[in-house]
């Protein structure tokens, strides 16, 4: 018999599933309703709340509203749409997971071949290769900076936590759009839904340009398909961009297509940066980051487009000189 409650927490695993599909359940109005509340706070407000139910009758519809929020997203035909709704409930489930008992949180985790055991009060340990295939693209996440024995990373429970969240995120967004046909009421949802939606405007395409250092055209590529990128990432493109003299609000926009954005947060972060006056980190530092993705020879991504006109000249007189 399934456990409802762990289902509601975590509808994509294999039990909810399992729980939705022996159920047989129709779609009702008030299932609609839910996973149209669900579906809106996810692509609007960047999260989706806990729900604050516990009433046993309320726990079947929890989880259908998000066997229907699957449909009513895949209707929206747009890959940004489906990665914010992948990252919002992620940090759903990782809400759940951080403050969740042992045995359930082993169970959520085994839902992606996460195997770990305790070292410790708060110290865990998961095989290297499940550590690398779904750990956040970030500095602090990075091997050199973990603890690594064994085959075995060492870290704690809420980094445990955020593995599986981004474990949660990969899942939904390999798993849409969903190609089946849909009942009419989801496709009528998913049209309401959509007049509601912001039109998804970038500028990446009005500022790309050659003259941009390869490792910066690659995190405005990646933003444009609506990749989450890492912190780091985006700090170091928001004082690249700064330093190139953008303004906060062009560079907010730039960021409109990121699946977790949020404006307020966005030029919050933008204005930061631009009045403590950071400096480009150096191509060495953005190697750190995992950033750097070609040998440019210009040790710091702003001094590429000096680069490039040192060399074209160099290039130029070389070209002369053999006519």
């Amino acid at each position: 018999m399934a456990d409802l409650l762990f289902c509601a927490k975590y509808p994509f695993t294999k039990e909810a599933r399992e729980y939705v599909k022996e159920s047989e359940a129709k779609i009702s109005d008030e299932i609609i309703a839910r996973a149209k509340k669900r579906v809106l706070s996810a692509l609007l407000e960047g999260e989706i709340p806990k729900f604050s139910e516990v009433l046993s009758e309320n726990l079947p519809k929890e989880i259908f509203s998000y066997a229907a929020s699957r449909m009513i997203v895949s209707q929206t035909k747009g890959r940004y749409f489906i990665s914010r709704y992948a990252v919002a409930e992620a940090k759903r489930a990782g809400k759940y997971l951080s403050t969740e008992e042992d045995g359930n949180f082993s169970k959520a985790l085994l839902e992606f071949g996460i195997q770990f055991s305790r070292e410790g009060k708060d110290t865990f340990k998961i095989p290297v290769l499940k550590y690398l295939k779904y750990s956040p693209k970030s500095i602090d996440y990075k091997l050199v900076n973990r603890e690594v024995k064994g085959g075995a990373v060492f870290c704690t429970k809420q980094q445990l936590a955020r593995i599986a969240e981004e474990a949660v995120k990969k899942s939904i967004e390999t798993s849409l759009p969903i190609k089946a046909k849909v009942p009419s009421q989801v496709l009528g949802a998913a049209n309401e839904i959509i007049k509601q939606l912001p039109v998804q405007e970038t500028q990446v395409s009005k500022i790309a340009s050659e003259d941009f250092p390869p490792c910066i055209r690659d995190l405005l590529e990646r933003l444009a398909v609506s990749e989450n990128l890492p912190h780091t990432a985006r700090w170091a493109l928001a004082v690249y961009l700064v330093n190139a003299g953008m303004s906060v609000e062009a560079i907010a926009n730039i960021f409109k297509t990121a699946p977790d954005y949020s404006r307020e947060t966005t030029l919050y972060q933008i204005t930061h940066v631009k009045e403590r006056g950071y400096k480009m980190p150096s191509c060495a530092t953005m190697d750190t980051y995992g950033i750097c993705n070609a040998r440019c020879g210009c040790f710091s991504p702003l001094r590429y487009r000096k680069g490039m006109e040192l060399r074209n000249t160099a290039r130029n007189k070389e070209t002369q000189g053999d006519i």
